[in-house]
């Protein structure tokens, strides 16, 4: 696989940066926090959607300076087998896009992040977790394996290898193990003859239950004595009931008579009472009439004195009749004070104009000297307290005249009314005719009705003694015609019977011999059904059994199969064996490229997945004692032939700061690595990007990435 290109928005230091990469050994250089490592963390999280790697959540990726509305995403473009592979990461909004281009099949997209995991697994070759681990090494990383403990380095080895498969079979061989059912105890010679005993049992209990059922009379036979014992008991219930119907036909006769007899008295006493009430009622009648005449009478007579008696109040009533007013008088005398107010009015305004305490010297309206006008002003004044008198005694004159009208005006109103009232009385009183007082006084006519009720509250009663000796004579009759009713259809079944007693008898005998032979019949029965479950239940036990000795005789033969491969699948087993063999299969390989590195070492796989040391002086030691920049030569060599024997198609190696930490001495070694490692990617078409400070590297890679 080669990185064509990658374009980050918003991520890291990057508010939008593209870059296109070439095959070979890119070095990508650049200050501290100008965001060589999270370019390789971009790529790498392209490709398995891991943002966790170097972040603590997908969105701590996004850059602080964006603005909280921005898009962030992560586009990768690469190529693999002749495919181009276009994936997108979004990290706002999140989503995530794989577009495939492959030669001679149309393009795909797949939208899902799941989906897209599996169809990058599908088409590398291998697992993405291998990416992360011995692809995109990050800094500080690049030797970690040599000095992880054995434990974890074997564990690491065991992914690497897949041999970490065969440890999940043998835990899974361990769990059908212990999911074995235990052995089952197989069946002894007791329960077999409890089994026998059993059927010889069910087996008499069948002969048994089938001489009983010989013993039983034919069905025909316990029809016919059914019949005659059921005819036997009809015929004496009969009897008895015909016995006493006839006892009771006995008992309602006299109580028929006697309610007869109280009937026949009632209706001659009812018969009495309505010749009476008839009388009653007529001279009942008559006194409401007279009642009426009395009350048409006193109606009337009320009537004619109520209105006398208003005629002579009205007749009594006198009042004063007051002097009339002439209507000439009242005009002149008002306008005689209407021209006195005038000019009294005409005097008040000259004297107000000319007072002296006004200080005016001349008239406002003629120019007239206020002192040739003093004798004037004097006898106005006279004149005013003159005619102030007259005008408040015609005003007087006035309002007693004005009274006087309207006392006289209410009192033809009253004279009117009365004369009017006067007329109606009258009018009324020769309209109202006062008929004769009856003869006959009211208490009188009262006592009439009242008799006449009680009479007919005692009518009723005896008609209530009617209808409840009627109504008893007959439920009596009823009675007495139901008794001789059922007496009769009983004496007509007796009649329809013709069986005799000792049939009867013979009857009831036959079948209670019958019952007590069904009785035994139905416990033998009862008998054959347990012993026949009994028998069922240990016949089913032996079977059990014997199915379980069948199945005891698998299980041990796949406990031991079981046994056999957890002891193949074991660590120490088979797995070691394979995880030594790669490692040999490594030994080879990395010895070659440390051959290539021009390394003054080779290396030598040894017990404890480890690499023992062997430098060109004939010293030997461990692989954690090489120096600093020792170790990145083997990491580096260890690394390209892993990538080589896993992952050939790859392709793909990316360093992060593989020198971390080493001085100028250590990094000559890495130099000549470096040297050796670009002619390795020409030959073999392998792109490896690395992060590093020592831009004076740079004459060696075949191109450099330089971040500001």
């Amino acid at each position: 696989m080669r990185i064509k290109k990658i374009r980050l928005e918003n991520v890291g230091p990057f508010p939008s940066w593209e870059r296109e990469f070439g095959p070979g050994v890119t070095a990508i250089v650049g200050p501290n926090g100008s965001g060589k490592s999270t370019l390789l963390q971009s790529m790498y999280a392209a490709l398995t959607n891991d943002f966790g790697r170097s972040y603590g959540v997908k969105t701590d990726t996004i850059s602080l300076a964006a603005d909280p509305s921005a898009a962030a995403s992560v586009r990768l473009l690469a190529e693999h087998a002749g495919a181009e592979l276009a994936v997108e990461r979004r990290l706002r909004p999140a989503g995530s896009e794989l577009r495939i281009c492959a030669p001679g099949t149309s393009d795909r997209t797949i939208r899902k992040a799941d989906d897209i995991a599996a169809e990058l697994e599908q088409i590398l070759g291998l697992p993405l977790s291998f990416l992360g681990d011995y692809v995109f090494v990050d800094q500080w990383s690049i030797f970690s394996w040599m000095e992880m403990p054995p434990a974890e380095r074997a564990r690491a080895f065991q992914r690497l290898f897949r041999t970490d498969v065969a440890e999940r079979c043998w835990e899974a061989a361990g769990a059908a193990l212990a999911a074995l059912p235990p052995a089952a105890v197989p069946v002894d010679d007791d329960l077999r003859r409890s089994l026998q005993d059993a059927l010889d049992q069910l087996t008499n209990s069948r002969n048994r239950c089938e001489q009983a059922a010989a013993a039983l009379a034919p069905a025909s036979d316990v029809l016919r004595w059914q019949t005659d014992a059921n005819d036997a008991r009809k015929q004496q219930e009969l009897r008895k009931r015909r016995d006493a119907l006839q006892q009771r036909l006995e008992t309602l006769q006299p109580l028929l008579l006697g309610a007869t007899a109280q009937f026949d008295a009632a209706a001659q006493v009812l018969e009495e009472g309505q010749k009476r009430r008839a009388d009653h009622v007529a001279a009942a009648a008559a006194a409401r009439g007279e009642l009426a005449a009395w009350s048409v009478y006193r109606q009337a007579k009320q009537a004619y004195n109520d209105l006398a008696r208003l005629a002579a109040r009205l007749q009594s009533e006198q009042r004063v009749e007051p002097q009339a007013v002439s209507a000439e008088w009242l005009s002149a005398t008002e306008q005689e004070l209407v021209n006195s107010s005038s000019e009294l009015r005409n005097i008040s305004a000259f004297l107000d104009t000319f007072d002296p305490a006004s200080g005016r010297s001349a008239c406002p309206t003629c120019g007239t000297p206020t002192d040739a006008l003093r004798d004037k002003y004097a006898s106005y004044q006279q004149l005013a307290a003159e005619l102030r008198p007259a005008a408040d005694a015609l005003v007087q004159l006035i309002k007693e005249a004005q009274a006087s009208q309207l006392a006289r005006v209410e009192f033809e109103t009253w004279r009117y009314n009365r004369n009017k009232q006067l007329e109606w009385c009258e009018q009324r009183m020769s309209e109202i005719s006062v008929p004769e007082m009856p003869a006959e006084a009211e208490d009188a006519l009262r006592s009439r009705i009242e008799a006449a009720q009680r009479d007919a509250l005692g009518f009723a009663a005896v008609e209530t003694a009617y209808r409840d000796c009627r109504q008893r004579r007959d439920r009596e009759q009823a009675a007495v015609d139901e008794a001789q009713r059922q007496l009769d259809a009983a004496v007509a079944e007796l009649a329809a019977i013709s069986l005799d007693d000792a049939a009867g008898a013979a009857a009831e005998a036959k079948l209670r011999e019958q019952e007590l032979r069904e009785r035994q019949a139905a416990a033998l029965s009862s008998e054959c059904g347990a012993n026949q479950l009994a028998y069922d239940r240990l016949k089913q036990l032996v079977d059990d059994k014997e199915a379980a000795a069948q199945k005891t005789a698998v299980r041990a033969a796949w406990e031991s199969r079981l046994i056999e491969v957890r002891n193949v699948l074991h660590r120490e087993s088979l797995p070691r064996i394979v995880a030594q063999n790669y490692l040999e299969a490594l030994e080879s390989d990395v010895n070659d490229l440390l051959s290539l590195f021009d390394a003054p070492f080779r290396v030598r796989a040894q017990e404890g997945l480890s690499f023992w040391v062997r430098k060109h002086s004939g010293e030997e030691h461990d692989m954690r004692r090489l120096s600093g920049g020792q170790k990145v030569v083997l990491a580096l060599a260890f690394r390209m032939a892993v990538n080589t024997m896993f992952a050939d198609d790859l392709g793909l190696l990316c360093l992060d700061e593989p020198t971390a930490g080493l001085d100028r001495h250590n990094l000559g070694a890495f130099e000549s690595a470096i040297a050796r490692l670009q002619d390795m990617a020409s030959s073999r078409g392998l792109q490896c990007l690395i992060v590093t400070h020592e831009e004076w590297l740079a004459h060696m890679f075949s191109s450099v990435v330089t971040l500001a």
